[in-house]
């Protein structure tokens, strides 16, 4: 761990999720951060965080955030305007409509064949 200011009272943790292999072919790649209210994480969970961010970098480069002053998901595009590079809002508010969330990884897959695995990846969720 890098600490960065020892007075703080936040962790941000990522996973840079590089891609490696598909640079060649122009893939976008991305980036995920997770912000706790904690100097330790251990034992902490997904419901534990107060912030989180995914960064999508290819042709376009956008991020999809908590805004907790606003109370809303939003996603941010870096555009260029008038000679300079900004992130300007694209999508001010972005729900999942009710009834139409579902658990869509293909490493959940066994979830729904032994329901029972559910309750073990939601000890960690």
């Amino acid at each position: 761990m890098n600490v960065i200011n020892p007075e703080g009272s936040f962790t941000v943790s990522y996973d840079p999720i590089d891609g490696n292999c598909v640079f060649d072919v122009n893939m976008s790649v991305c980036s995920v951060f997770g912000v706790w209210h904690s100097k330790e994480i251990n034992g902490l969970k997904g419901k534990d965080l107060v912030g989180a961010v995914c960064t999508v970098y290819g042709s376009r480069t956008s991020l999809v955030w908590y805004n907790p002053q606003a109370k809303k998901v939003e996603e941010l595009t870096l555009l260029e305007t008038k000679g300079e590079e900004r992130w300007v809002v694209t999508m001010p508010n972005i729900k999942i409509k009710e009834g139409k969330a579902s658990l869509f990884s293909p490493g959940l897959r066994s979830c729904y064949d032994k329901p029972e695995l559910l309750d073990i990846f939601k000890q960690y969720c």
